[in-house]
């Protein structure tokens, strides 16, 4: 709760204020601010002070002097350039009572995402769901806290020297101002930020809503957020024959949003950042604002986007940039509203740029006392077609261009069920209501289908950072939006007078009772999807003695951690067994590490090492790996020993009674190593 409380303290105050300045809202007491303000102040904020803690450093005084700086700031612009908002949105009607309920309900479904990756105890043992692998990222929280910026790669030391970590931080950057004012743990602090990106989110969604429509609407977006894909669910009930007839796997998917948010909450972040540069784009090209602000407004969300992930953010948005441009061009809009947009962009670029330096600097930079360890590695993006059928295996004319025509017409429907399904159709079939409204819609329309385009034909050479099911993210959030709104005009239309509203109202009326009843079906087939995907971390079944076991001595690892910090300084290395805890989980993270300490390692785990040092030479990494793994063998080499020691530079070993080396009195009959603690779980070695 200390956590939430500072998120949003943090957060929420200066993005309100940014709205003001903004002239988005004509009084700080309009509903809007409170729905836009959490991801106004992630963004804004949030890049801002990023670059100043690059500059002057990072610590908890200068993290309080940046923000009183900023905030202050913001106060005094207010003052002398704020103007009346003329905003055309319904915010100013919705009723206090209907706020309450929209923002707790906002809380409520981001609790759940948090839930579902909480770490659970039961018999003295901690369980964790498989998507905890990417939360474990949370060691770069404690780097980035204990070593300042540019983040150092906590997971490789190679020769026991630091390397820069060549990774898109912002997100945990933003995540390590909890740890530093809160006094947080790394993985408590990276909860506490996925629960704040869910309800920055889902607040965001809510506010674009309240812009275009009634309130209640963002009922249907509450409803479809617990959608899961249907793909699963069938497969479920029908079985084999399902996915033999639709030629698919069972795992060959788009995630939803709420699950995307339990994996990969920093992407997430990135799409909405994205999502409030399309907002504030739409509102440039419909009445004339402050090219300053907004400039500088757009241009660091986009540096949010990219900062946060190069691959939705950075690469995805890229490549549908065309897309959106040509679109614009194409439109009707009024030339001196296109020309004041175009204006507004070319501004942003330099605050783009300007503010994303920090995080272009650490993934182009190289160490250069390892520089002639890093091979030279190809663009990280190819072309190729997403696997949404089988129909790709045969890889004849005719099979890729089924399977390319069933990526829209089975892949999509059957992964993001009614978001899709519902979604697209009214997205383009809506008549705007105003001008701000028309070039929002164009915007999303472009920036939808691109970023779907994008999931479809482009693909990620590195290992785990699959482009395509990132890049759905963007239009997942776009098509809820669309399709709540649909759903709530035609399941409750105002005396059937929606003609104004839609293209094809008319037909639409006299199937409302057909198509309303598919809805209902349709949802609740997703609704069951995900019951049947959400569950706790806790085995509802017997597991074995030995599972339980180590799952029992992860418990302990905690309590491990905290005394190694007795006798190691925070930059310090140490050494865990990077294979120890393999089987507490699907991937090969090295939980314990990554969770719980809070200093460096030489070598956490094969694919963590490579994913953050992907572009060091493989001879090396593997030959670094192979002389960890003989020092928690059942019997360790003395060369080995004194290796770890003098190249290495490893400060402390943590052993546990899992290891093979757990028997053996090598280490300490050494001499190299001294056994400073022991009890019947760990014992605890520091180099004399």
């Amino acid at each position: 709760m200390l956590g939430i409380g500072i998120s949003g303290l943090i957060f929420i105050t200066p993005g309100i204020y940014i709205q003001y300045l903004l002239g988005i809202n004509s009084k700080i007491s309009n509903s809007s601010t409170l729905f836009f303000a959490p991801i106004f102040g992630m963004s804004i904020y949030g890049t801002i002070s990023l670059l100043f803690s690059y500059i002057i450093g990072y610590s908890f005084l200068k993290l309080i002097l940046i923000m009183l700086i900023f905030n202050v700031s913001i106060i005094i612009l207010n003052k002398k350039y704020h103007y009346i908002s003329n905003t055309h949105g319904n915010t100013n009607s919705i009723p206090f009572s209907y706020i309450c309920v929209l923002l707790s309900a906002s809380a409520f479904l981001s609790v759940l995402t948090i839930i579902y990756i909480y770490p659970f105890i039961s018999n003295n043992a901690l369980f964790i769901n498989e998507m905890i692998f990417d939360h474990a990222k949370c060691a770069i929280i404690d780097s980035i806290v204990r070593e300042g910026l540019q983040p150092l790669n906590p997971y490789f030391s190679p020769f026991g020297n630091s390397l820069t970590l060549t990774y898109y931080y912002q997100w945990y950057f933003l995540a390590s101002q909890l740890k530093i004012l809160g006094g947080l743990s790394g993985w408590q602090a990276d909860i506490v930020m996925t629960w704040f990106t869910s309800f920055a989110s889902i607040s965001l969604m809510i506010g674009i809503i309240l812009q275009i429509t009634k309130a209640r609407a963002a009922v249907f977006l509450i409803l479809l957020f617990f959608q899961n894909h249907l793909y699963s669910i069938l497969c479920w009930i029908f079985g084999q024959r399902f996915q033999n007839f639709f030629c698919m796997d069972a795992l060959r998917d788009l995630e939803p949003i709420w699950l995307q948010l339990t994996w990969i909450p920093q992407h997430v972040f990135s799409g909405c950042s994205i999502i409030l540069a399309l907002f504030l784009c739409s509102i440039a090209l419909s009445r004339a604002t402050s090219n300053i602000f907004y400039s500088a407004a757009i241009g660091l969300s986009i540096a949010a986007a990219a900062g946060s992930s190069i691959w939705v953010g950075g690469i995805a948005l890229a490549l549908t940039s065309p897309l959106i441009i040509v679109t614009l061009l194409l439109s009707k809009i009024p030339k001196d509203n296109l020309l004041r947009l175009i204006k507004i962009s070319i501004y942003a670029l330099p605050w783009c740029f300007i503010f994303l330096l920090p995080v272009l600097l650490a993934m182009v930079g190289v160490n250069s006392e390892f520089s002639k360890y890093y091979s030279k590695t190809p663009f990280p993006v190819t072309i190729g077609l997403f696997a949404s059928t089988n129909l790709i295996e045969k890889g004849t004319l005719l099979s890729n261009f089924i399977h390319v025509i069933m990526f829209w017409l089975q892949l999509l429907p059957l992964s993001l069920g009614l978001t899709f399904i519902i979604g697209l159709p009214a997205l383009l079939l809506k008549i705007p209501q105003n001008v701000e409204e028309q070039y929002l819609k164009k915007l999303m329309i472009s920036s939808a289908i691109g970023f779907l385009l994008v999931s479809q034909f482009f693909k990620s050479v590195i290992l785990n950072n699959d482009l395509g099911w990132r890049a759905v993210i963007l239009p997942d959030i776009i098509l809820m939006i669309w399709a709540s709104i649909i759903m709530s005009d035609f399941i409750y239309p105002e005396n059937f007078k929606i003609e104004s509203k839609w293209h094809f109202s008319s037909s639409l009326l006299r199937w409302r009772n057909s198509i309303s009843m598919m809805t209902g079906m349709i949802l609740t087939i997703g609704i069951l999807s995900f019951i049947h995907t959400y569950h706790l971390p806790v085995p509802v079944y017997k597991i074995d003695e030995d599972t339980l076991k180590l799952r029992q001595r992860l418990f302990l690892q905690k309590d491990a951690w905290e005394i190694v910090g007795q006798y190691v300084k925070y930059d310090e290395i140490v050494q865990s067994n990077p294979d120890g805890y393999a089987k507490a989980t699907p991937w090969p993270a090295n939980l314990p590490f990554a969770l719980f300490a809070d200093r460096r390692a030489s070598f956490s785990s094969p694919e963590f090492v490579y994913a953050y040092a992907h572009n060091f030479d493989d001879k090396l990494r593997k030959a670094h790996y192979q002389l960890i793994q003989n020092i928690f063998s059942k019997s360790p080499d003395i060369n080995s020993i004194y290796k770890i020691r003098d190249e290495l530079k490893i400060k402390a070993l943590l052993i546990d009674q899992f290891d093979d080396v757990w028997n053996s009195t090598q280490i300490e009959d050494s001499g190299v190593y001294k056994k400073v603690y022991a009890d019947e779980n760990f014992k605890i070695y520091v180099a004399d």
